[in-house]
């Protein structure tokens, strides 16, 4: 996964800005995905 945001090692402030918003939806929507998993678990 890491290996989608290389351009956040450059110095530059505003990739930097931007990976961190990228990886915080990715991390936002593998919570989501993950609570609806284990509904559909619990409801079958």
């Amino acid at each position: 996964m890491a290996s989608l945001f290389c351009a956040c090692n450059t110095q530059n402030p505003l990739w930097e800005r931007a990976c961190s918003r990228m990886r915080f939806n990715i991390q936002y929507l593998n919570r989501l995905t993950l609570r609806f998993r284990e509904q559909a678990r619990s409801h079958s």
